[in-house]
This record gives C-alpha cells, structure tokens and sequence, in this order.
C-alpha cells in the first residue's frame, strides 16, 4: 500500500512544546486487510488505536504496530497518541532522572522534532 505523508511537525508545534499530540485519521481497506503499520520516523512515546482497539505502545524505532486483531474491510478510524519525554522539558541531557549515556541501544531521540516524520505505510504482511 503507498506510503502518506504528513506535515512536518516544525510547521504545526512551537519550538519546545511539551505534552501530548493525537493524531486521527480513516482509512478504507477492501478484502485485503493490512497487518500491520509503520509510522516511520516518530519522536518519543507513541500508542496505535485502530478502530477503538490498542494495538501496542513504543518508544523506540521501529514504529510498526500489528493491527490485524483491529482492522476491518471498509473504513476505519486511526488514532495516535503521542507523549514528550520529560527531557524535552528539562535537561536534554537525562531522561527523567537518569542521565542519558545510562542507555546502550540507539541514541534517544532528545532532540528530534516532536511529532511523527512519517512515511506513514499500512503493511499486508
């Protein structure tokens, strides 16, 4: 399925910004319903809600979520819920209390944009 873009983040959120962002769209699928989707590029804590349904929270790459237990031929409605890290309030240098070189895996993503990147790509298998 193709990928959709969005917005970049920088044109919609003031430099800073700290809080929660929700993200809803619908979508049609026909007979061959998606398995998963893969929002790309997204910035801090994000949960995938398809049609009612929590398909998963993340905190890291990769962004891709199973939503075969939510989606349904016909429309459907997707939300995205997005939460800052607390770094992006204060000290970009912690992660709440910790200090970041506490953390082995890929560099956290302190100081991307708030926001997701995208592609956005609904996913058949």
């Amino acid at each position: 399925m193709e990928a959709q873009t969005l917005p970049l983040p920088e044109t919609y959120l003031p430099y800073g910004f700290y809080g929660d962002l929700v993200y809803t769209s619908q979508f049609e699928v026909g007979e061959a319903l998606p398995q998963a989707i893969d929002l790309g590029q997204v910035s801090d804590f994000c949960e995938v809600i398809v049609n009612g349904k929590s398909c998963g929270m993340r905190l890291g790459s990769p962004y891709r979520f199973t939503i075969s237990d939510a989606v349904r031929p016909g429309t459907n409605t997707l939300e995205v819920r997005l939460t800052t890290a607390e770094t992006l309030h204060g000290d970009p240098r912690k992660m709440g209390p910790l200090p970041l070189d506490v953390f082995t895996a890929v560099p956290y993503q302190v100081l991307s944009p708030m926001g997701i990147r995208g592609p956005v790509k609904l996913l058949l298998s």
